[in-house]
């Protein structure tokens, strides 16, 4: 929420160009045993109805960039050998995780049109290292 609210002062004083949303629960498990608090990290809702509400209130649309993963693409193709996914390949995730992501893609294409989407395919950071794969 703080976040949120810094971003919003930061948009209201001209100062803010984008908002890179990198926020997520990516534990799959997680957001299996609680989908709903996971959700609500997920589907930045509140994020995209303060970015909209900034624009209408001042003409300005900072640009969003929001951080997915390939999680949305499930296992639709059925490669025997995986390769690479395009951004036009339909989406048909097969967990709650990917589930949200692309519920999240959906409602920024709908609401807000000044966003980019990024889908990665592995994040590192201090929960999660090549020997956790």
């Amino acid at each position: 929420q703080q976040a949120l609210t810094t971003a919003t002062e930061a948009a209201a004083n001209g100062r803010l160009a984008a908002v890179i949303n990198c926020a997520a629960i990516s534990f799959p498990g997680e957001c299996e045993t609680r989908p709903s608090e996971t959700e609500s990290v997920n589907v930045p809702s509140l994020l995209v109805e303060s970015l909209c509400r900034h624009a209408r209130s001042t003409g300005w649309a900072p640009l969003l960039v929001q951080l997915s993963t390939d999680q949305v693409y499930g296992d639709s193709r059925g490669d025997a050998i995986p390769s690479l996914w395009r951004e036009t390949d339909a989406v048909a995730p097969v967990n709650v995780y990917g589930a949200q992501k692309a519920d999240a893609e959906e409602m920024i294409e709908a609401r807000y049109p000044h966003h980019v989407i990024l889908r990665s395919s592995v994040m590192y950071g201090p929960f999660l290292s090549c020997s956790d794969l």
